[in-house]
């Protein structure tokens, strides 16, 4: 079963969205934050966002995931949809490229992305390059949520 709506009233409406920028020792730093409220029960994936065209570094220590607990065996992953590099090479969805198998059955999630049981990244900065832009994803799987959980994602890069 689907959750819906498929996108985050963040994604719909990142146009019009202004990014706040701070700094992180030398390095500029903007985020971009989303959060998702299930109008249903169910499983899938969303996109929470877009993170921006171009050369970015993503922060791995400064980005977090919050989510409310799911129904006990469903897991909670972090990663992006499918997307092309500035040299034209296709780079496949990778739905837990930066969390993986958060157990959000156990309880409420509140991680970064990195130094965390449940959590892939071995690295406190990933260098991304696409040339449109790259969906950030937020994947419930195994079990459900119930019809108003909802899962906030805070992510940090600077460009370069």
């Amino acid at each position: 079963m689907a959750m819906t709506p498929t996108e985050s009233a963040q994604y719909t409406s990142a146009q019009s969205q202004d990014r706040v920028q701070g700094i992180y020792g030398e390095t500029p730093l903007q985020f971009m934050y989303g959060k998702f409220t299930s109008t249903a029960a169910g499983a899938g994936t969303v996109t929470m966002f877009t993170l921006p065209a171009g050369r970015i570094l993503l922060h791995l220590d400064l980005c977090r995931v919050y989510a409310e607990q799911g129904v006990s065996t469903a897991d909670l992953d972090i990663g992006h949809g499918a997307y092309t590099n500035q040299d034209g090479t296709a780079v496949a969805a990778d739905v837990d490229e930066w969390v993986a198998s958060a157990d959000v059955g156990a309880g409420i999630i509140d991680v970064t992305f990195t130094g965390t049981a449940g959590v892939k990244a071995t690295v406190l900065v990933d260098e991304l390059n696409s040339k449109e832009g790259i969906p950030l994803t937020m994947t419930v799987d195994t079990a459900n949520w119930d019809d108003d959980d909802y899962c906030e994602v805070l992510v940090y890069y600077s460009k370069g």
